[in-house]
Parts: structure tokens; sequence; C-alpha cells
């Protein structure tokens, strides 16, 4: 009787039965599924051997035994088994048409490391030697050297601190009081420490595009100013 002994992970066989099917009508190379499609499914008879709780000691202690119990690696013994049992491919050695066709799908321009080899004579810089000059030129270049993904740890932002017309990246403002007075600020956050203000409404205000309508800063409204000294109103759809 030719055997073979499979792990699986469900306790319905059927499930097992049907995916060996779907397999070799796939067109799977394994020998189990070609004999599948020589014979036909109905030529097999499967069985339930064992049980186990755990999968992995099914698979790596349990399969390997039945293996080596029936004699069914197809090389080894008589059965339809490609490998030893357990996780991998142990036992599983390629036959010398298989190491052809491997060799042949990825050699020549076909490997992705073609032309990539600069060993030896192959390195355009085989035999030669830097002159002392560029050395020491080299060497000085690496003092201090930090690698691009350190080389803002430790580091302080140039804006750290600096607020107002101290950050050059400050906008300016017009801030307008509900007694209809006007004041230019020179970044928003600054003004609002500066004159004790609250810079969560205020922002709400440049936001929505007029005057806030309720709470303690009701008729407050904040207007951006572009580079050009126009009034730009900063909305969701940049419209005055």
């Amino acid at each position: 009787m030719i055997n073979h002994i499979g792990v699986h992970i469900r306790e319905i066989l059927l499930v097992r039965i049907k995916g060996h099917k779907s397999s070799a009508k796939c067109g799977s190379k394994k020998i189990f599924h070609r004999a599948i499609r020589k014979y036909g499914i109905e030529a097999f008879t499967w069985q339930i051997i064992d049980r186990h709780g755990n999968y992995e000691y099914a698979r790596d202690v349990l399969e390997p035994h039945y293996i080596k119990y029936y004699n069914s690696h197809y090389k080894k013994g008589f059965g339809y088994n490609m490998t030893d049992g357990g996780e991998g491919s142990a036992g599983r050695k390629m036959t010398d048409r298989e190491k052809d066709i491997l060799s042949k799908r990825w050699s020549g321009r076909k490997n992705p490391m073609y032309g990539t080899c600069r060993k030896g004579d192959m390195n355009p810089f085989y035999g030669k030697r830097h002159k002392e000059s560029i050395k020491k030129k080299m060497k000085l270049s690496k003092i201090g050297y930090v690698p691009k993904s350190d080389w803002n740890i430790g580091r302080i932002p140039w804006n750290k601190g600096k607020t107002g017309k101290e950050n050059k990246q400050s906008k300016i403002y017009r801030i307008i009081e509900p007694g209809g007075q006007e004041n230019i600020a020179v970044g928003l956050r600054s003004y609002c420490l500066l004159h004790n203000l609250s810079y969560g409404n205020l922002k709400r205000s440049l936001y929505i595009n007029q005057p806030l309508v309720k709470g303690l800063y009701k008729g407050w409204q904040v207007i951006e100013k572009d580079d050009n000294n126009e009034n730009r109103c900063r909305t969701s759809s940049e419209r005055c």
C-alpha cells in the first residue's frame, strides 16, 4: 500500500480532502497531487490515524514518526511524502532537473544581481591606492561626522523660545476688539501672552472668519494679513 501522511489543524477530514483536491486541480507539482490527477480522488482511502490537542506537537513529533513508521517517504520508502515531516522541508532534496530549471531561471541577466559584482578585478579601483593627501582629506572629513539618522539628536531648534518679532516665521494679524479698535500683532500666540488673552478663542475667530458671537470674547475678530499687507481671511476654503 502506498501511503501519504499529513497533519491538519481542523477536525473535519473532508476539509483536508477538499484542500488536496483543489491543489491537484490547480496544477500542484507535488507527487501526491500528481497522483490524484492521474488516478482520481476516489482511488484513495482517507482516515485519521491519530489525534493530539497541540498542533505543534502533532506536526513536529507525530507526523515524522508516522512517516517513518509507514515508510511513506517517496525516496527512502514507498509513498508520497516528499519530506521527513515536521516544519520546513527536512529531507527534501531537489532533483537534477529541478536544479537545472532554477539555474536557467536565475542565470545571466535574469538574476537581479547581474552586473553588480565589484569584487577583485571587477572593482574599478582594483590594484589602485589613494594618495596620502587624499587619505588625509578623507580622515579630516570624518571628524565630527554624525550619521543622518542621529543628526537632530540633542540639537536645539532655531526658533525655540522665540515668539513674536523674534521668530521670522511669525505671521501678522489684525485683531479687532468689540469696540472697533484695531491692533496689529506679530504672532498671535505671543500677542495673547502679552495681553493676557485666550489664544484658543481668538484662533477660533480666525478660522470661522467672523467675530465671535458668544462667551467672554464676544465681538472679537482676528484677520490674517498676507505679504502684500492685504487682508486675507484664513478659512478652510481660503475664501475672504
